[in-house]
């Protein structure tokens, strides 16, 4: 989540909630879940920063456990922001997203069997399912790891579009 992201989620957020990111200091972790308080209430949450990646404010994972307010049904959703592959780097950055794909299905399987409720995975993965245009950089391969049969959840995933960078100018920052 970029800066600009945060700071127009937190002046119209409504009956939203955010977790994380958590400011501490001069840093924000920039991946968040963002869910509907009104609609849901938060029983537990928690995240978890990938064993390997670039920098542990964006590759993390952060979950939820959901109660939905009117059917009483739980849930557990969870958002992550996987590696990216960079030019000349293709074969380690591959294996840094390999990795965390493989720890968050390990994840989304440890949590449904502790909560005995459905896990929805979702976020950046910095892959396409296999309609993108290059298979090096698109790395569909990640998807098929995140959605194995014994993963135990659901995968949901979007390629963002590069945004450009802007100076911040929200108070929350």
């Amino acid at each position: 989540m970029s800066d600009q992201w945060y700071c127009c989620l937190m002046q119209n957020r409504g009956s939203y909630k955010l977790l994380y990111p958590v400011r501490t200091g001069a840093l924000v972790r920039m991946t968040g879940l963002l869910y509907d308080s009104d609609r849901v209430t938060l029983l537990e949450q928690g995240d978890v920063a990938y064993d390997r990646g670039d920098d542990a404010r964006l590759r993390r994972i952060v979950w939820g456990l959901f109660q939905n307010n009117q059917s009483g049904e739980k849930y557990i959703v969870s958002s992550t922001h996987l590696d990216l592959i960079r030019s000349g780097e293709e074969k380690a950055e591959r294996a840094v997203m390999e990795s965390q794909a493989d720890q968050a299905a390990a994840l989304a399987k440890s949590l449904a069997a502790q909560y005995k409720c459905p896990v929805f995975a979702c976020g950046d993965f910095n892959a396409m399912d296999g309609g993108g245009y290059d298979p090096v950089y698109d790395a569909p391969e990640i998807y098929s790891r995140l959605s194995k049969k014994d993963a135990g959840h659901q995968s949901l995933g979007r390629q963002d579009q590069k945004r450009q960078q802007q100076k911040s100018l929200c108070p929350y920052l």
